[in-house]
């Protein structure tokens, strides 16, 4: 059931995430509190490739998904991800793991910009969800 304390609920739900079409392309983050997480690259329609990118197979203890596909160089136009991937790898694991910290990367520029419309960190260990509403600098519409 949902209170056990094994990774099986999590593995459910990446077996069913993968079984599921989409209908266009897209990325899903997926996250199981203690059992891991992991970053599913969907190409959509029915019979699309998935491609299932584990948090417990990355050489860090984080993973950053932006628009991009996470195998290929950031666009030389948005440097989000490898933004994001500085800060938490400044921050450290004890700090860039929690929802502070997780904040702190969202914040960072480039990775918050003019575009940032909100920003949100759920947490599956204790269930929450924080929502922060963006809003641009003044004189920026």
């Amino acid at each position: 059931g949902g209170g056990s304390s094994d990774g099986a609920p999590f593995e459910r739900a990446l077996r069913t995430l993968v079984a599921t079409p989409t209908a266009a392309p897209m990325y899903v983050t997926a996250a199981g509190g203690a059992h891991g997480g992991a970053v599913l690259t969907f190409d959509g329609g029915v019979g699309g490739k998935v491609r299932v990118e584990r948090l417990a197979d990355a050489p860090t203890y984080y993973v950053v998904q932006t628009n991009y596909d996470r195998w290929r160089p950031d666009p030389a136009d948005d440097n989000r991800r490898t933004a994001a991937e500085s800060v938490l790898e400044h921050l450290g694991a004890a700090i860039g793991a929690s929802d502070a910290g997780l904040l702190t990367a969202l914040s960072a520029t480039p990775v918050h910009n003019n575009d940032t419309i909100y920003t949100a960190v759920a947490n599956a260990v204790d269930g929450s969800l924080r929502v922060w509403l963006r809003y641009p600098p003044r004189g920026v519409s």
